[in-house]
């Protein structure tokens, strides 16, 4: 095979590894992930090895996402849970692996628009197949959702948000290659794709990607060519009105379960569509060559944007629009709810990470652990709805630093390209939208936390990357081929331990679920613990388990396990369970203790509080250490009214928690007599 072959089949293969993980739920569970980082890690050290592959460091955008890269690793080594921080810091030098092969593969512009046609395709997969799981065709799981309150699409990625996000990158990478001419294949194709991203896209009522469309209309006026910019309008108006003339109908066939009437509204509506773009698209090539044309476009631009100024300030003003949409709509304030709670998020981040290190954060996945410390209400999310802020709290200011570096120099180098002319202005507009709708949406959301949209845009970036003029001439650094085949292949065999034990840690809390013991989960919580033994969870659950099966373990050893995790509430609740089974209550009353400090707001805890904390004191009583038992009622007694509060909370019998205070009480003030 020679080189120009190598390269082309190189570039098919990373376009495929940029847009197809979204299909699999964004990868956002470990076990999608870990299958991908295995396979990917191996592919690498190929690539490498006997592919000709280059990773090559060679400009500023380069050293900034290898800063972030480095930040990670550092962070490791002060976090607040190794294992997750090890876990993060591995995804993110794979992806900076996968970047640098990005930036290898795409060269040439026939490789470039490649990339972006699977991409293309890949996204509009991910719409239809949404679509046809509201119709009732699929069942791709979470992929609609239908409570009374949130009836929207969340796509492949299984959050409304995130798609949405992704069908504005996706509605942008389409419109930004129609140039081809109206009577070919492709130009119809782009009607299609553009139909379906802005059904997806309106459908997803993801108000944040709906507040970015001025921002990216703006950006490619400013990279497309005309032909690009003349044809948007076009496709814009036959899709976006095609989508609002069959949304309602769609929609209550939706809600009605009516999957014929729901295909046949999504279907005709894309017959509207290629209609109204064929005509829309043969008026524009008409007159586009008439006097005062470019006067008119002008004005027809103007007046588009007042018109959209006007639907998202008086959204009822217009009652051509669905009534779910100017709902939608409607709710695009500062003062809502959701946009409340972000900015409560982002607040808690910022007080988490002011109270850790300040220079490297609490390394990767630190927020999930943290935050109940922080929260001034009680809400549940293992993300800080911001990816800037996340960075904040897991890097630190070095990582934090290094991020808003590379957006920096995102832009430098898309303005640089758009003055070189390497790059077509058609690729360079995709480039443009595309990675500032991932970016920009991601200060308020937790899209790039996704793994397969975080990769999505990496590999954008090699593209860029790739076709960016060196800063250091002949002294750039390229990566030694073996070094990264050794370390692929180190790598590859971690992550594949790492899948070996969290498969079997998910078949046994599967097989507890149903059996409700321990006897068949024992071997499985055994084999998570032997393959991964940096994981505190897998050992804790292990011990229990082996406990719970009468199997010889110490004490000792879940000591060992709680102080190697001191931030993991499932570590805590494994402890309790293990020191309540054993009757040593004073210690299982110490990881009530925990719980409570890392989750001062779950009502749960002060019932388990109130539980054992008798039986923790009788436990000093019969050792006639006094002392202790006094010490210990006087501490739980602090916390009576959570306790109370939490049985009214929770609807259980209140009396036995008050019995268990009165308890307390007398023994306090008997042993102060004494």
């Amino acid at each position: 095979m020679d080189t120009a072959t190598k390269k082309a089949s190189q570039s098919i293969i990373v376009a495929l590894i940029a847009s197809v993980p979204v299909l699999f739920r964004g990868l956002f569970f470990n076990q999608d992930y870990l299958v991908f980082a295995l396979f990917a890690f191996l592919w690498i050290a190929v690539c490498v090895t006997l592919s000709n592959v280059q990773l090559r460091i060679d400009n500023m955008l380069d050293m900034a996402l290898g800063g972030l890269v480095c930040a990670y690793i550092l962070a490791a080594f002060v976090a607040v849970n190794s294992y997750t921080a090890i876990f993060e810091a591995l995804k993110y030098i794979l992806f900076y692996f996968i970047y640098l092969t990005a930036k290898d593969a795409f060269k040439k512009t026939e490789h470039i628009s490649r990339f972006f046609t699977i991409t293309t395709y890949a996204l509009v997969l991910n719409a239809l197949i949404s679509l046809l799981t509201a119709s009732g065709v699929l069942n791709f799981p979470a992929a609609y959702s239908d409570s009374e309150i949130e009836k929207w699409l969340n796509g492949t990625v299984q959050y409304h948000n995130a798609f949405g996000a992704l069908m504005l990158a996706g509605y942008f990478i389409a419109n930004a290659q129609n140039s081809n001419a109206i009577k070919s294949l492709r130009f119809a194709a782009n009607g299609i794709c553009s139909y379906f991203l802005m059904f997806g896209l309106i459908m997803s009522y993801s108000r944040g990607a709906w507040i970015l469309v001025p921002v990216l209309f703006i950006l490619f006026m400013i990279f497309a060519a005309p032909q690009e910019k003349i044809r948007f309008f076009g496709t814009g108006f036959a899709s976006l009105l095609s989508v609002i003339a069959v949304l309602s109908s769609f929609a209550a066939c939706v809600d009605a379960k009516n999957t014929a009437g729901a295909l046949l509204w999504l279907f005709g509506g894309l017959l509207i569509s290629l209609f109204l773009y064929y005509i829309f698209h043969l008026l524009l090539e008409k007159f586009s060559s008439k006097p005062h044309f470019k006067t008119i476009g002008i004005c027809c631009i103007a007046a588009l944007i007042l018109l959209a100024v006007a639907v998202l300030l008086f959204p009822s003003a217009f009652p051509f629009l669905p009534e779910r949409l100017t709902e939608r709509l409607a709710g695009i304030d500062f003062s809502t709810n959701t946009v409340q709670e972000r900015f409560v998020f982002y607040g808690d981040a910022f007080r988490l990470y002011k109270d850790h290190n300040l220079i490297l954060g609490s390394g990767g996945g630190a927020w999930q652990y943290l935050y109940g410390m922080y929260q001034s209400y009680l809400y549940f999310s293992t993300q800080a709805h911001s990816y800037i802020m996340q960075i904040l709290v897991e890097t630190g200011a070095l990582g934090f630093l290094f991020w808003l570096a590379s957006i920096v120099l995102f832009y430098i180098q898309c303005f640089k390209a758009k003055n070189a002319g390497k790059i077509g202005k058609d690729l360079l507009c995709a480039i443009c939208c595309a990675g500032s709708t991932l970016i920009l949406h991601s200060f308020i959301d937790f899209d790039l936390s996704i793994p397969a949209i975080l990769l999505a845009l990496w590999c954008l970036l090699g593209v860029l990357s790739g076709n960016t003029s060196s800063v250091f001439g002949t002294a750039a650094l390229t990566l030694n081929k073996w070094a990264v085949c050794v370390i692929c292949a180190l790598f590859s065999i971690g992550t594949f331990l790492g899948w070996l034990g969290y498969t079997n840690y998910e078949q046994a809390n599967l097989l507890l679920q149903e059996e409700q013991n321990y006897g068949n989960a024992y071997k499985s919580f055994e084999t998570a613990a032997r393959v991964m033994p940096l994981n505190a969870e897998y050992q804790s659950a292990y011990l229990l388990a082996a406990a719970a099966n009468n199997q010889p373990v110490s004490e000792e050893e879940m000591q060992q396990t709680i102080a190697r995790d001191k931030y993991n509430t499932a570590v805590y609740e494994n402890a309790f369970y293990f020191y309540d089974a054993a009757g040593d209550y004073v210690k299982a009353l110490d990881c009530v203790n925990k719980l409570i400090e890392l989750q001062p707001l779950i009502s749960e805890h002060y019932i388990s509080l109130a539980n054992v904390s008798s039986a923790a004191v009788q436990q000093y009583m019969n050792q006639l250490d006094f002392k202790s038992a006094a010490q210990l009622a006087t501490s739980v007694l602090e916390k009576k009214d959570k306790m109370l509060e939490a049985a009214e909370e929770i609807s259980i019998n209140k009396k036995s928690v008050e019995n268990t205070i009165e308890y307390l009480e007398t023994i306090r003030t008997t042993l102060e007599g004494i």
